[in-house]
């Protein structure tokens, strides 16, 4: 079962009213419970597994990795905010107050993890998945990154020259231009290694 499915399992489960107590719970509107659940425009809330996950008395582990897959989630890190996946936006990172649980082995000091906004980048990622980033990892050309440009945000794929000099970020959806970089923009970038939805 997907997260999705996993939620709406846990919610038949708990009973009538479920609905509504896990949207009080969450102080969200109701049908924000029933849209995660019902309509396939919208991803689980991966910034809330947590609260989730202790509603429901499960570990977060619970919605991320298969019932029979045995690799604990020991290593937390956190959600920074939101990265744009369409038209760049501007965005003032924050702490949501979140941490994501991952594995061991995709653990590193200053390694976090960003919410996808937007369709660009689909079919690989969409709007409302997790997207675990390492700004200390040099990225390649080809390579998924989420990038802030002259204060803009978003995930795109990178290109690079010959000398190896960044001059494009690339949407994956085709009904989205491709981005230019010039020498004076400040571009700082992070590479992509895992969408949440895919662990």
């Amino acid at each position: 079962m997907n997260p999705k499915e996993k939620l709406k399992e846990l919610l038949e489960k708990k009973g009538r009213g479920a609905y509504s107590q896990l949207a009080q719970y969450l102080n969200v509107p109701r049908n924000y419970v029933t849209r995660w659940v019902k309509d396939e425009k919208y991803n689980f809330p991966y910034e809330y597994i947590n609260e989730i996950a202790t509603f429901f008395n499960v570990n977060p582990a619970y919605f991320i990795h298969d019932e029979d897959d045995k690799i604990p989630l020991t290593h937390y890190i956190p959600i920074i905010g939101k990265a744009s996946c369409g038209v760049p936006v501007e965005y003032h990172y924050y702490d949501y107050g979140e941490k994501l649980p991952i594995t061991a082995d995709l653990y590193r000091e200053g390694r976090y993890a960003i919410i996808a906004e937007g369709d660009s980048m689909e079919p690989k990622i969409k709007e409302g998945d997790i997207v675990i980033c390492d700004p200390e990892i040099y990225p390649e050309n080809g390579n998924i990154v989420h990038y802030t440009l002259n204060g803009e945000s978003g995930i795109k794929k990178l290109v690079r020259d010959e000398m190896g000099n960044a001059v494009m970020l690339m949407p994956l959806n085709e009904k989205y231009p491709p981005i230019p970089i010039k020498e004076s923009d400040e571009l700082r970038m992070a590479k992509c290694l895992r969408v949440v939805s895919e662990l």
